[in-house]
């Protein structure tokens, strides 16, 4: 299972937690459950959330590496442009990510990140 479900008290009574794990087995993501009463309905809830995306992959990737890889000759946005008539230059793409990568907190190494990084 990709996910575990653990259940927490407070004072407003108990809540449900959801923890999404990578491929290496390290915690990803970790959600309150909203509106869950027992840990059955926890983890259908997790299970719903899994197979919509929360955790990122080929489908759904994770939102740095998206950016990281978004100044890139082979983006559907660089070559929308390319066929509308606006061809991106070189610089203004090597600038662009180059940006990217000066502010974008750093991931772990292996990645798109790291990949298309200038």
């Amino acid at each position: 299972m990709p996910f575990s479900v653990s259940e927490r008290s407070t004072k407003q009574g108990p809540v449900w937690n959801a923890r999404f794990f990578g491929n290496d087995g390290k915690i990803i993501k970790t959600i309150r459950i909203a509106n869950a009463k027992n840990r059955t309905q926890a983890i259908r809830k997790a299970q719903s959330l899994l197979a919509d995306g929360i955790i990122p992959n080929e489908e759904n990737p994770d939102a740095l590496e998206y950016i990281a890889s978004f100044w890139t000759r082979d983006t559907d946005y660089v070559q929308g442009r390319a066929l509308r008539g606006r061809v991106i230059s070189n610089e203004y793409l090597y600038i662009s990510a180059r940006i990217v990568a000066k502010h974008a907190p750093p991931l772990p190494h292996g990645n798109a990140y790291d990949r298309h990084r200038p």
